[in-house]
């Protein structure tokens, strides 16, 4: 936090793991973060998730206009999202 307060660090993509919390709570802190870092409107919010029900397996959520949560299968489907996310347009 102390990082991102003062508005001069960019970042093209935010990626935190849950641990101990839900889903709710962490994006709440990904969008604290993004709110106070140099924010260009399109950085993307990922949340892994580590414990889930099965049927959830390999999928990924939009949970806001920027922001996913993901139920990782494999290390190919967080690559393949963050590619994704990270396009330049």
């Amino acid at each position: 936090m102390e990082r991102v307060g003062d508005g001069n660090v960019q970042a093209e993509l935010i990626l935190m793991n849950l641990i101990g919390k839900s889903p709710e709570d962490v994006l709440k802190i990904g969008r604290h973060i993004r709110k106070h870092a140099k924010y260009d409107g399109h950085t993307p919010l990922v949340v892994m998730s580590e414990k889930y029900d099965e049927n959830l397996d390999g999928t990924d959520v939009k949970a806001g206009e920027h922001d996913w949560i993901t139920y990782l299968e494999d290390a190919d489907q967080l690559r393949n999202l963050l590619a994704r996310l990270t396009e330049k347009v």
